[in-house]
């Protein structure tokens, strides 16, 4: 009874306890024995639980931290503005803000991306809509800039 109400509040290792004691007490009364095993198995459950959710806070933790560079830094290795965009979302997703040297900074990298584009490329680039993307990100004032200055 006490195994029983040890295991509804969840003290499992206490009600383990209590079972391998009364297993050694009482070898022969197979009711303990799988008692014993039904509640091993919950504890096994329970750890492998308490791992997954530590490896997941660790993952989510090294993602913070590499996205917790200069914007200069993740749009770096960027050779197509696909790309350069996708790494400014990941890089604000995890709280930065802009800065007016990240705005530089990304026109920099969007002004040198633009200077390798191909014909077919080159022509969706001097169309604004398809500047949604930079639109979103610093909105349409600031693109449309940057679409003056680049795309003539």
């Amino acid at each position: 009874e006490q195994i029983i109400k040890l295991n509804e509040s969840e003290k499992l290792d206490e009600a383990k306890a209590l079972c391998d004691e009364a297993a050694s007490l009482c070898p022969d009364l197979t009711e303990h024995i799988m008692y014993r095993d039904v509640l091993a198995g919950k504890i096994r459950i329970r750890e492998m639980e308490k791992a997954a959710a530590q490896k997941l806070v660790e993952e989510q933790q090294e993602r913070a931290a590499k996205n917790a560079v200069p914007l200069k830094d993740k749009i770096s290795n960027a050779t197509r503005i696909g790309t350069l965009c996708g790494n400014v979302e990941t890089w604000l997703k995890y709280g930065n803000k802009f800065s007016e040297d990240d705005k530089a900074a990304f026109f920099d990298k969007l002004k040198e991306i633009s200077q390798t584009l191909k014909s077919k490329d080159l022509k969706a680039f001097k169309d604004f809509k398809s500047w949604k993307k930079t639109v979103d990100l610093f909105g349409e004032d600031v693109a449309k800039e940057w679409f003056d200055k680049l795309a003539k």
